[in-house]
């Protein structure tokens, strides 16, 4: 559920005609850090991503991996083995980490497409600060969303549960352009659970926007001889 909204969000703004028309495709390499308890974990690999809802993230480290995002699959593959997985499913998947990237496209992050009120707003110099109500279908499993930003650019966003406690809180930085979007190189973000809280660091680097992608990418198929298990989710 905590990253609830967030799937949500970035559904409703890959769909977005307005944003579609902005961002034809995008290359862009990143790395992952992860930290969570005792375990610590470093992904670095390339997301290639089409505006007709394709998503396509290749693994380098640490194991050489595929990963096809679609409408109603996920396709992870293994090239190594010749094996992988395809997962179908009623809602869109797609990768976590890329979401907070592509949601900076929106003035409200998408919260208004998916039912969130404003409540109230606070201005401060250069610093908008909003504060958005959940819908109210949602409102026994999602609480407010706070939002901030500083000479466009968005700096922070937190989420929080119905309780009213924090959920998770992201901090974004080393922001690019393009057009008129501020895109951000840096993504940090903490998640609370009951047991433990998590850390997570985003970096993206070389980004291309409204380029050919590589064949690979736009006709990825699956090598016939290739081993895959089925699973609904």
């Amino acid at each position: 559920m905590r990253d609830f909204i967030f799937i949500l969000i970035f559904f409703v703004t890959f769909n977005d005609v307005i944003y579609a028309r902005i961002l034809k495709s995008i290359q862009i390499d990143f790395e992952k850090h992860s930290r969570e308890k005792d375990r610590q974990e470093i992904i670095k690999g390339t997301v290639y991503f089409q505006a007709s809802g394709k998503i396509v993230v290749f693994v380098r480290e640490p194991v050489n991996q595929w990963m096809i995002y679609r409408k109603d699959e996920l396709i992870i593959y293994y090239p190594v083995e010749k094996r992988g997985f395809c997962f179908t499913t009623r809602f869109p998947p797609y990768p976590s980490f890329f979401q907070a990237f592509l949601g900076a496209v929106k003035e409200d992050y998408g919260l208004t497409d998916i039912g969130y009120t404003l409540s109230n707003h606070e201005i401060n110099a250069d610093t908008l600060t909003t504060w958005w109500n959940p819908p109210k279908r949602l409102s026994k499993q999602l609480g407010n969303f706070i939002l901030v930003y500083v000479s466009n650019k968005i700096t922070y966003a937190e989420s929080r549960k119905s309780d009213g406690s924090i959920s998770s809180k992201s901090f974004y930085d080393n922001h690019i352009t393009h057009g008129v979007n501020y895109f951000p190189l840096k993504i940090s973000t903490v998640r609370y659970a009951e047991a433990d809280s998590s850390l997570e660091n985003i970096f993206y680097n070389n980004p291309q926007f409204n380029i050919n992608l590589p064949d690979i990418v736009k006709n990825f198929k699956l090598p016939s001889d290739a081993e895959i298990k089925k699973i609904k989710w």
